[in-house]
C-alpha cells in the first residue's frame, strides 16, 4: 500500500488527518493519503505569497517551459497514474481515462 503525504510549501508532509483509500471492487487498501486542514492551508498560502514576486517575474517562455516539464512528468507516469485510478475506482484498466497530456506540443506551436 502506498502512502501519499501532502505537498505543502515545497515539502512533503504527513498530516494529522490520514485516510485509507479502499478499492470498491474488493475493499482492499489501495493507499493512505494525507488530507489537509487549516494548518496546511495557512502554510500553502504563506508559501504562495512568498513565491508570488518570483513567479510574476518569469517570462512567458519560462512559464511555458515549466508547464512542458510538468506535462512530461505526467506522461512518463501515465501507466502508474492509470493503475492508481483503476485501483481506487474498482474499474478495469481498459476503462482508465486516457488523459491528453499534450500541452508541451500545444504550447510549442
Amino acid at each position: 500500500m502506498r502512502d501519499f503525504p501532502a505537498y505543502v510549501g515545497g515539502a512533503w508532509r504527513a498530516t494529522a488527518d490520514r485516510r485509507i483509500i479502499r478499492s470498491p471492487f474488493d475493499g482492499s487498501e489501495v493507499a493512505t493519503v494525507s488530507f489537509c486542514g487549516a494548518d496546511e492551508l495557512d502554510a500553502a498560502l504563506d508559501a504562495a505569497v512568498k513565491a508570488a514576486p518570483a513567479a510574476a517575474a518569469l517570462g512567458s517562455w519560462e512559464r511555458a517551459a515549466i508547464c512542458r516539464s510538468v506535462c512530461s512528468g505526467l506522461a512518463a507516469r501515465a501507466a502508474e497514474i492509470a493503475d492508481g485510478m483503476c485501483a481506487e475506482s474498482g474499474k478495469p484498466i481498459v476503462e482508465a481515462p486516457r488523459p491528453k497530456w499534450n500541452a508541451p506540443s500545444t504550447a510549442s506551436k
